[in-house]
């Protein structure tokens, strides 16, 4: 009986260091490029531009005030395979945050939702270790009110 007990204890303390491992590996890591592009996409109004057949865009640009926080984006829709915005309609304007990935539409200063932008903030907090605490922080951190203004 004795050696069971042992053999159990010691099979906790092994899942518990693994855990523990598991747990200390795992850190929160900003953002690519590449995952805020594909939060940007994610957004409802890509999502209705798709819808009503537009082919999207994406050009980012930096804050003139030097914000680092975030990735800035302006989305197109493109026509005729014009990328250079003459022939592109906007559908706006986007901060997303490398810390948490939060999504800001920059015309409206509203954090950004949706089902399938909840989806795919899911998939790359998960990558990035990004806890709920994290987000709830995150969530206040003013976005530059002029940024738009200057791709």
């Amino acid at each position: 009986m004795t050696v069971r007990i042992w053999i159990l204890t010691l099979s906790i303390l092994a899942w518990a260091a693994r855990e523990g491992n598991a747990a200390q590996a795992c850190r929160p890591s900003e953002l690519s490029p590449k995952d805020a592009k594909a939060l940007v996409l994610a957004a409802p109004e890509a999502s209705y531009a798709r819808r009503r057949g537009a082919s999207l865009y994406v050009v980012s640009w930096a804050a003139r005030n030097g914000d680092t926080a975030h990735f800035y984006f302006e989305e197109l829709d493109q026509k005729n395979g014009n990328k250079t915005g003459s022939d592109s309609g906007p559908i706006g304007h986007f901060a997303v945050n490398r810390a948490s990935g939060e999504v800001v539409a920059m015309d409206t200063s509203r954090n950004e939702t949706g089902e399938q932008l909840r989806a795919i903030q899911r998939a790359v907090r998960k990558n990035h270790c990004i806890a709920d605490a994290l987000v709830k922080a995150e969530r206040d951190r003013a976005v530059f009110p002029d940024a738009s203004r200057t791709p």
